[in-house]
């Protein structure tokens, strides 16, 4: 019976706020003791009681992620109601377990801030705006996502407009101090295409969170997306000419005597352009990028920089913790090893026969 008066409720809310002329992506009303499997507990104290959400900030923010992907370029909104002095929505974040950089909207101490987080983990307060004196009475606040900006809303009145850092990604609720309570949330949308899995059945190319590229010859080229978890060939006109799709992570991906070299999780895939099978795998804890001399193939790997041979059998490996902290990509030529290192913000060189360091380029 509760169930039954919680859904006809939840079914009000979405005739009253207009949002059945709209795709509903996602949507939560919080019933039962557990949340659903979609959700990721972060960190922090949360809690579901009488249809609602609780979450609590003491020592650290109290974070929610929704493993829900949202397609590049979607135009969408995310409307939830709340009650409490703070609360926390990032959207268009870039990974819910490591790089939670995007977006931002916060409310905090009868302020609303907009700013993103970088990759690094800093962050910046682009806008924000007061409000009157706050009240634990449940209100309601919606950001509508566009191509390149959004707007955020309290009780349907229009606060801020603010840029976009990345035009897709995952949303994280929470709170970074003090109490709230979420009486239920929605995404919704009127895009053609509400998931992923719909945007890789399409013929366009997914152009978004290009991870690398490879140039096969001068008529076509690979790349990888770590967010689709693919590896495109397209013609330099831009017509997809094969997907490979199976894959379960797509990082670096090089082209070698033929074939594409992908790293996959816990492996180096090897595939034919034209075909769709992969021909061979090599295992490797865990490949984020690969790079070749014609002998020999460097691979990025758990933060250590190893080095194969042809028939991929491991002849040495070293890292440097302090200035390699967690490279991303490697390059080689005669004499030395390039390595990138984004959290860092620097380039790193090695020698080939020593292993040491020559220089780093801020």
């Amino acid at each position: 019976m509760l169930r039954s008066l919680l859904g006809l409720k939840f079914l009000i809310l979405l005739l009253h706020f207009n949002i059945t002329a709209q795709n509903i992506w996602f949507s939560e009303d919080f019933i039962g003791s557990k949340l659903s499997s979609v959700w990721i507990p972060i960190s922090g104290d949360w809690e579901i009681e009488n249809g609602r959400l609780k979450l609590k900030s003491e020592n650290k923010s109290s974070l929610l992620g929704l493993n829900f992907l949202i397609p590049p370029k979607s135009k969408y909104t995310v409307k939830l109601k709340f009650s409490g002095g703070n609360i926390l929505i990032l959207f268009n974040v870039y990974d819910i377990y490591s790089f939670r950089a995007g977006n931002y909207v916060k409310l905090l101490n009868n302020a609303v801030y907009t700013g993103i987080i970088e990759p690094t983990g800093e962050e910046k307060i682009k806008k924000f705006a007061s409000l009157s004196q706050t009240t634990d009475k449940f209100r309601t606040i919606s950001i509508e996502v566009a191509s390149e900006k959004y707007t955020v809303y309290l009780n349907d009145k229009k606060v801020l407009e603010e840029n976009l850092y990345f035009n897709s990604g995952f949303i994280i609720l929470g709170v970074d101090k003090g109490k709230a309570e979420i009486d239920y949330f929605i995404i919704s949308s009127r895009e053609k295409y509400r998931t992923i899995e719909d945007m890789k059945r399409v013929k366009e190319p997914l152009l978004d969170h290009i991870n690398s590229i490879a140039v096969i010859n001068e008529s076509k080229f690979a790349i990888s997306s770590e967010l689709y978890s693919q590896v495109q060939v397209l013609d330099i006109t831009g017509n997809v000419l094969n997907r490979f799709t199976y894959l379960r992570w797509a990082g670096g991906v090089m082209h070698f005597k033929d074939g594409l070299y992908i790293c996959d999780v816990g492996k180096i895939t090897i595939v034919y352009p034209d075909k769709t099978m992969s021909v061979a795998q090599f295992f490797v804890k865990y490949p984020n990028y690969i790079a070749t001399d014609g002998e020999r193939f460097y691979v990025i790997d758990d933060g250590a920089i190893k080095i194969f041979n042809r028939n991929f059998n491991l002849i040495s490996s070293f890292s440097d913790p302090e200035k390699l902290k967690f490279p991303t990509a490697v390059s080689v030529d005669k004499y030395n090893i390039y390595c990138t290192d984004p959290e860092l913000g620097q380039i790193v060189v090695y020698s080939k026969k020593r292993h040491s360091k020559i220089f780093a380029w801020d």
